[in-house]
């Protein structure tokens, strides 16, 4: 997203449920975000039967804290940006629906 516009400048849907393909896919995705991009991040229904341990923690190059790492059907929800440092993210995680919001002004 940018972050002067809030214009959406990139969207990608990736299958961490059942590939791994796409898992190193997303993480290719993630690791070549450039630093300061806001990158939102949503799971839907099931997102973490392809995910390492260690594929889960990729989220922390976007300041999440959390890791849907074993989490089955768990929902995550990360607003975060680019070089953020662990924890600094905007981020819900439960085994219920989650909402977060970014007001853009």
């Amino acid at each position: 997203m940018n972050s002067k516009t809030g214009d959406i400048e990139n969207s990608e849907a990736f299958d961490t449920s059942a590939s791994k393909d796409d898992v190193k896919k997303m993480i290719d995705f993630i690791n070549g975000i450039p630093e300061g991009k806001i990158v939102c991040v949503a799971a839907l229904d099931e997102a973490s039967n392809a995910l390492s341990k260690e594929d889960a923690e990729i989220f922390k190059k976007i300041g999440s804290k959390e890791n849907l790492y074993g989490k089955n059907r768990w929902a995550h929800g990360i607003i975060g940006v680019s070089g953020l440092k662990k924890g600094e993210a905007i981020e819900a995680i439960s085994d219920r629906p989650v909402e977060i919001y970014l007001i853009y002004q």
